[in-house]
């Protein structure tokens, strides 16, 4: 399933909630600069332009490029100073000041200023501008004022835990000169001139094949001490190969740097071959606290038969995940029975759903599906319960076509159409879909509000794919607002929890604690590869190319020895 970014930007991070003036070097001093570094992705960005795009992969790109206030410390989880230098938050905690760096520069050396944000306060703002996601986090302020060039304001509606979070996040340098140009249209532009004042600049763009990426050698913010010892190579490639078959070969080729291991089957059964054996290729596995999303089958309840509770529970009854992660998934996963999975905000006592087609029948019948077509799908007011997936993946087809033989089995047919990644996120932005597998990144601190209040439920872009609306839990999205202690918010949120886990607006997937890479053993990295909070795209951005490592690696591969093994790496089936 693919991933879509929430409030997660710099480093892939969740929000900690607290915020520090002082932030600890995390990276090695001595990590040498230079070197290309390629990544591989299943889809092309919908746009270089997050805003408008929401994706995960737009998110990397774009946190590469673009700076916002503040951003977290991979170690802790707080937020430390960027483009603000301090911040002061008044006694009533709605108002909030940040002082801008005054050595912050954009990559053509012009001062990042006040107006810099105000102007992206603008867009957001704009209701020509499809940016549905932000407007629903800036939805809870209500103005912004330009002290002078280094100094701005931003008044809260309300007292809210996660304003603070919000305006660190999502409060992003857009030069006003580029953005705001006579007539350019912000849904439009940026996809081949996306312009920061971030570590990175754009070099090429291939569309629909690779972004390239090299360093801004003039980087402003190269001495803070996040970016000590980060951002190390010279290139940055992101190429797209959407088959995982294909681009697992193109790894082992060479032509990729590092690979996500997102089936379990690889991960099991080929790591075995002759470049891990001699450890030219190291796999490896990764235990942090990256927070984790929740992943599963959006069932879009704006339209019948998907507005049936029971036809919604129906449905959860028939997807076999047990048998999936067994048969499939070399018990590498566990099922979710929770929207806050690896978190003090699940509920313990939601019940995982089991595999039931007898209970899937019954609820079918409540919901009023007693008669079948000659076909032997069930009907009602003479229409058939005939279902559209749409799905990007091939590999989810091992899965999906397993789901839709046992749907058979209960009267419900089920089409599946493949699609790319942007054709289908199109149709998410307008809820054009019945169902789709889809993955959300975690956070440590999470505000369901933008992506569950029932004012947010049609808006275009949003996250609330469902479509769900609740007068109860829109009052809990309230009540939890002021309260800034996390364990007294997690007691409101196995409220909230319960409430989605009841109420079925997704089929809930599966979740792995732990991440599995592959790299080439050419490259050094920082203790545990990963920060303590940081994901896959995290380990990159700490790494190096370690030239002794290069060239034993080309040596040995010319003379078709092994090289040492890497010590304290658990091996991929530990």
């Amino acid at each position: 399933m693919i991933k879509v970014s929430l409030l997660i930007l710099a480093l892939m991070l969740g929000a900690h909630g607290h915020a520090t003036n002082k932030a600890n070097v995390v990276g090695n001093p001595k990590a040498p600069k230079g070197g290309t570094f390629v990544w591989g992705g299943a889809s092309y960005p919908k746009s270089l332009n997050y805003p408008i795009a929401g994706d995960y992969y737009s998110a990397i790109l774009w946190s590469l490029i673009v700076e916002s206030l503040c951003e977290q410390d991979p170690s802790t989880g707080d937020y430390v100073p960027t483009l603000a230098s301090k911040w002061d938050i008044s006694e009533d905690k709605k108002v909030f000041t940040f002082h801008i760096n005054k050595k912050a520069k954009f990559s053509d050396g012009a001062p990042v200023t006040a107006h810099d944000f105000k102007a992206f306060w603008d867009i957001v703002h704009n209701p020509k501008n499809l940016v549905g996601n932000i407007k629903a986090q800036f939805d809870k302020f209500e103005k912004m004022e330009v002290i002078d060039d280094h100094t701005l304001k931003i008044y809260a509606k309300e007292v809210r835990f996660s304003n603070f979070d919000i305006m660190c996040s999502y409060m992003f340098a857009t030069d006003r000169r580029f953005y705001l140009a006579k007539g350019k249209d912000f849904n439009k532009a940026f996809n081949s001139k996306l312009f920061g004042s971030g570590p990175y600049l754009l070099d090429k763009v291939d569309r629909g094949k690779k972004v390239v990426l090299k360093r801004n050698k003039n980087y402003w913010g190269a001495d803070l001490p996040q970016n000590v010892g980060r951002f190390n190579f010279d290139r940055f490639v992101f190429r797209t190969i959407s088959d995982l078959s294909v681009r697992f070969e193109s790894f082992k080729k060479g032509n990729l740097d590092m690979i996500v291991f997102s089936v379990a089957k690889r991960w099991k059964t080929e790591t075995d071959s002759e470049k891990f054996r001699k450890n030219w290729i190291i796999a490896q596995r990764i235990d942090n606290q990256d927070p984790s999303g929740f992943s599963g089958i959006a069932m879009n309840m704006r339209r019948p038969p998907l507005d049936n509770l029971h036809v919604r529970k129906a449905l959860a009854h028939t997807y076999n995940r047990e048998k999936f992660i067994k048969d499939l998934f070399y018990n590498n996963y566990t099922r979710l029975n929770s929207y806050y999975p690896k978190s003090i905000f699940a509920n313990a006592s939601n019940k995982v759903i089991d595999f039931d087609i007898k209970k899937a029948r019954e609820y079918l019948k409540i919901a009023g599906y007693t008669k079948t077509n000659s076909k032997g799908i069930l009907v009602k007011n003479n229409k058939p319960l005939s279902l559209n997936y749409f799905y990007v993946s091939k590999s989810s087809e091992r899965y999906l076509t397993m789901w839709k033989e046992d749907l058979l089995k209960v009267g419900v047919e089920l089409n599946l159409r493949q699609m790319t990644w942007a054709t289908l996120l199109k149709k998410l932005d307008g809820y054009d879909f019945m169902l789709t597998g889809i993955g959300f990144t975690g956070s440590l601190n999470p505000d369901p509000m933008s992506m569950w209040h029932t004012k947010f439920k049609d808006l275009p872009a949003g996250y609330n794919l469902p479509g769900f609306t609740h007068p109860d839990l829109d009052k809990l999205l309230m009540e939890i607002g002021p309260i800034f202690d996390r364990k007294e918010r997690a007691k409101m949120f196995h409220k909230i929890d319960r409430l989605l886990f009841d109420t079925h607006p997704y089929i809930l997937g599966w979740n792995l604690d732990h991440m599995r890479i592959g790299y080439w053993n050419k490259f050094s990295f920082i203790d545990g590869l990963a920060p303590t909070y940081g994901s896959e795209f995290s380990i990159w951005q700490y790494a190096w190319l370690d030239k002794k490592k290069e060239a034993k690696l080309k040596e040995a591969m010319k003379n078709d020895k092994a090289l040492p093994a890497i010590p304290n790496i658990k091996g991929p089936k530990d």
